[in-house]
């Protein structure tokens, strides 16, 4: 089949000059650096140039007809689609523009920043463009920048680590007596120090949870005790922020002789646990509760962190769980919801949300324990 945007070889060049406003934009089209497809109203590609060609491996007589839908990845979220589409065709706007990782035929990913705008034959969408800029150059070296923030990460916890032990000898009387206020101050530079311990670690295992490469020690770990220091780590926050934390099971509060236990890596659950709750906390409206109810249904543990107030805004949704995005809170560990969901996925759980004028719940779930743990058999939403 002959590309129909290449000149046929048997006509000759079409021998139009640059001056025709034609030709210009067919030149522009074929010699851009940037990958270019355009499709009919339904996604069906219709023509891609040689730069988009090229980028994702295939010819043109392997893409006419397809959708786009090709070269989607699988972080590529539903709802990511669903806000890139509202912003495309919503009068207002009208376009969108985004970094995005898609597919090659050889199933290599590869980062792009795009933008989609509509073809209009009067007020009439007929069909849509997409340019993309291939961003694999500048991923390369955020990913040199990654590595050198982690060796540099890596280095600090030897010099942290014999801080945090001399404070300890200090506290302990090698140096003599403090008084009260100085043992107050030498506390408060320890716990500084052993957050900073925790920061760099998380930092460490992020890197590793995205190069595949962190390895779960999973062993018996009890999700009520877990999520209790969360409740207790986060306290102070809570009082800052004039909401009531509640830890349930099912619907009714857990009693003393709770637990329920799953083989998960303890250090990187009660990491996950932390970070929702920290973001259940800033997230609602002073006077109001959060929820963390603990459930088993159908095979499935359930652990829910339940705020009120404004839903997720679909922008942010949107890329919610994307690689690229970041929506870090001062003071946060810099886990976050993609590491999040990186650590249960390795864990071999699943992360979900819902959210709406109600407010927000997230959800982390993982395959039951045996039937000897004891746990509670409801873990639906509840408001």
């Amino acid at each position: 089949m002959h590309d129909p945007i290449q000149p046929d070889p048997a006509k000759g060049p079409t021998g139009a000059p640059l001056t025709d406003n034609l030709e210009i934009y067919r030149r522009v089209f074929l010699d851009s650096t940037d990958a270019i497809v355009i499709t009919d109203e339904r996604g069906g590609i219709v023509v891609a140039n040689p730069a988009w060609l090229k980028l994702y491996g295939y010819t043109l007589d392997e893409v006419l007809g397809r959708t786009t839908g090709l070269i989607r990845s699988r972080h590529s979220t539903p709802e990511m689609y669903a806000y890139m589409w509202s912003q495309i065709t919503d009068p207002r706007k009208g376009y969108w523009t985004g970094e995005i990782v898609n597919r090659k035929k050889n199933g290599e990913e590869v980062p792009v920043l795009l933008t989609i705008t509509p073809v209009r034959e009067g007020e009439r969408i007929i069909g849509y463009m997409g340019l993309g800029i291939d961003r694999t150059e500048r991923k390369q070296l955020d990913d040199l920048r990654e590595v050198y923030a982690a060796v540099v990460q890596h280095d600090l916890k030897a010099p942290l680590a014999a801080l945090l032990a001399l404070l300890d000898a200090m506290l302990d009387g090698y140096v003599g007596e403090f008084d009260e206020r100085q043992a107050e101050l030498l506390t408060r530079i320890q716990r500084l120090g052993q957050r900073m311990q925790e920061m760099i670690a998380t930092g460490l295992d992020i890197e590793k949870l995205k190069r595949g490469m962190l390895r779960v020690d999973a062993t018996p770990a009890d999700i009520f005790a877990i999520l209790r220091t969360s409740l207790e780590t986060l306290e102070d926050l809570a009082t800052r922020k004039s909401v009531r934390v509640s830890l349930h099971a099912g619907e009714r509060p857990p009693a003393a002789g709770d637990r329920l236990i799953l083989n998960l890596d303890p250090i990187h659950l009660q990491r996950c646990t932390d970070n929702l709750l920290k973001n259940a906390i800033e997230a609602s409206p002073p006077g109001e509760e959060v929820r963390v109810t603990v459930g088993r249904d159908e095979g499935t543990v359930r652990i829910q962190f339940c705020n009120g107030g404004a839903p997720i805004p679909p922008d942010v949704r949107a890329t919610l769980f994307h690689p690229f995005s970041t929506y870090g809170k001062r003071g946060g560990t810099g886990l976050g919801i993609y590491g999040v969901k990186l650590a249960v996925e390795a864990m071999g759980g699943q992360v979900s949300y819902e959210t709406g004028e109600d407010g927000t719940c997230f959800e982390i779930a993982f395959p039951a324990a045996d039937e000897s743990s004891q746990a509670p058999t409801e873990s639906r939403r509840a408001r």
